[in-house]
């Protein structure tokens, strides 16, 4: 059809924008006539009106799973990022008890007490290591 006219695709594109936008006058009246003497672009025209007609009903049909696969998923994505974290939380709890164990084991060692005062360190303050600041 496009060898059939020279004008074949510049006549194809104003039957396009003139589906979605007002032709200036010249144009729309170029289409007209182009449309009554060229038998080729009246049929691309109808079968572009049918096509137009036919795209409201092709939607998809409902997926009544559609939530439960996507929920699914989300649950399975959080648990392999959770996974990790509750398969070493165990190793972060020992290790997390021997430091407090050492660290209290060190107080000990120095101060010979478990005091409060000797946990915080002031059991070893003396009054000559406080600095009163009068201002």
């Amino acid at each position: 059809m496009d060898k059939l006219h020279p004008q074949a695709s510049a006549l194809r594109d104003l039957l396009l924008r003139s589906f979605d936008q007002e032709l200036v006058e010249t144009e729309a009246q170029q289409l007209q006539t182009a449309l009554r003497t060229e038998p080729w672009l009246a049929a691309e025209k109808e079968q572009y009106l049918l096509l137009r007609a036919a795209l409201p009903g092709l939607h998809p049909a409902a997926d009544p799973a559609f939530t439960q696969r996507v929920t699914g998923g989300l649950f399975r994505q959080n648990n392999r990022m959770l996974h990790p974290l509750v398969r070493l939380w165990p190793a972060i709890a020992v290790a997390a008890c021997i430091a407090v164990l050492l660290g209290l084991g060190f107080i000990y060692s120095t101060s010979g007490s478990l005091d409060q005062e000797a946990i915080l360190g002031l059991d070893q303050v003396e009054l000559d290591d406080v600095y009163v600041f009068d201002y």
